[in-house]
C-alpha cells in the first residue's frame, strides 16, 4: 500500500509542478503591487514596516502583520534585478506549494483508506486557486504552507507530547499568528481543547504557550513600544478596510 500511495503521491507532485509552472509562466504577477509593495519599498529604504506615509514620511504600520513582507525582503536583500528577484520569489512559493502537498498527503494519511487520501490529495494539489497562488505576490501559500505543518504538527501532539512536536507546533503556530493577526484565537482553542482532552499534561500546555508567546514577543515589544498596545494588529476604520 506505501509503496501504491508513494507511486501516486510523485504523479500527482510531478503534475502539480508543471501546472504551477504554466500558472507562473502565463499569470505569474510582474510588479509587487498594492500594500506588499508599499511595505517591500519601506523596508529597503527606510528599514521601517509601514504602508502609509504621512507628509512624505513613513509611518510604523500596526494593521498588516509582517511575516509576508518580511519574508519577501528576505528574499530581496540578496536580489537587487527585480525581474530576477519576483522569479526567485515565485520559484520559492512554487516549491513551498509542492512541500505543502506532502504536508496535506500526510495528515490525510493519519485518518482515511488510500482512495480517500488520493482523492484528498488530489483536490488539494489542483485545485485551481491554490495552483494559481503559487504565482502570485500573496501571502496564501505561505499561509496554507504553515496552517498543513501546524495541523500536523498538532495531530502528532495529542499521539505524543515531545521536544519535537513542541517546537513544530509553537513553531507554526507562531509564524501563523505574525502571518495573520487573528490566528492567535485559534491557537488558543486549539491549547485549550488540547488541555480538556489531556489535563495531565498541563506543564507541557504551559511550556508551548510561553514559547509561542516568545517567537512572537519581538512584534508584540515593538507594537507596545511605538502604539502603547501589546497586539500583532489593530484594525478599526480605514485600517479594517485596507488590512482585512
Amino acid at each position: 500500500m506505501k509503496n501504491y500511495l508513494s507511486t501516486k503521491l510523485l504523479l500527482i507532485l510531478i503534475i502539480s509542478i508543471i501546472l504551477r509552472v504554466i500558472s507562473l509562466v502565463f499569470y505569474g504577477d510582474n510588479v509587487v503591487d498594492n500594500e506588499w509593495g508599499v511595505m517591500l519599498k519601506n523596508l529597503e529604504q527606510n528599514n521601517i514596516l509601514s504602508v502609509r506615509s504621512v507628509d512624505g514620511v513613513p509611518v510604523p504600520n500596526i494593521f498588516m502583520p509582517p511575516l509576508y513582507p518580511l519574508f519577501l525582503y528576505s528574499i530581496k536583500i540578496f536580489i537587487n534585478d527585480t525581474t530576477l528577484f519576483l522569479n526567485i520569489t515565485k520559484i520559492v512559493q512554487l516549491i513551498i506549494s509542492i512541500v505543502s502537498i506532502v504536508i496535506f498527503y500526510k495528515i490525510l494519511i493519519k485518518f482515511f483508506a488510500e482512495k480517500l487520501v488520493l482523492i484528498g490529495t488530489i483536490i488539494y494539489a489542483f485545485f485551481p486557486l491554490n495552483v494559481y497562488s503559487a504565482s502570485q505576490i500573496s501571502s496564501a501559500t505561505l499561509q496554507m504552507f504553515l496552517i498543513n505543518i501546524f495541523l500536523l504538527s498538532y495531530i502528532d501532539f495529542f499521539k505524543k507530547i515531545h521536544v519535537k512536536n513542541i517546537l513544530f507546533f509553537s513553531f507554526s503556530a507562531s509564524l501563523l499568528i505574525l502571518l495573520r493577526g487573528e490566528f492567535f484565537i485559534f491557537v488558543l482553542l486549539s491549547l485549550i481543547y488540547f488541555l480538556i482532552y489531556n489535563k495531565k499534561e498541563i506543564l507541557k500546555i504551559i511550556c508551548t504557550s510561553f514559547l509561542i508567546l516568545l517567537l512572537i514577543s519581538p512584534y508584540l515589544y515593538r507594537n507596545y513600544k511605538i502604539f502603547g498596545v501589546v497586539t500583532i494588529t489593530k484594525s478599526f476604520g480605514y485600517n479594517l478596510l485596507k488590512g482585512n
